[in-house]
């Protein structure tokens, strides 16, 4: 099939893209910013941008963005959290 496209040249599958986490931090503003749950297909992508990016810049990221490691893996921000005291 792809020897039919014409923009065959510009598909090369062993091509590897930087991914810069300024800009990883643009494209997840897009998607997280404002927000309490993440789509699924839109999860996907975010995680294939910050599995290539050092935790702490994921952790960076996350944080600027009103989100923890935990909400995200989970796909949500749970609400009304009631904290547990020790005292």
């Amino acid at each position: 099939a792809l020897d039919k496209l014409s923009t065959q040249h510009l598909y090369h599958p062993t091509q590897v893209e930087i991914v810069q986490s300024n800009v990883v931090f643009d494209i997840s503003s897009l998607m997280l910013y404002g927000t309490q749950a993440v789509p699924v297909r839109l999860k996907i992508l975010l995680d294939r941008l910050f599995s290539v990016l050092k935790q702490e810049e994921v952790l960076h990221i996350l944080h600027g963005l009103g989100w923890t490691l935990r909400d995200y893996v989970r796909g949500y921000i749970l609400q009304g959290q009631t904290r547990v005291s020790t005292q």
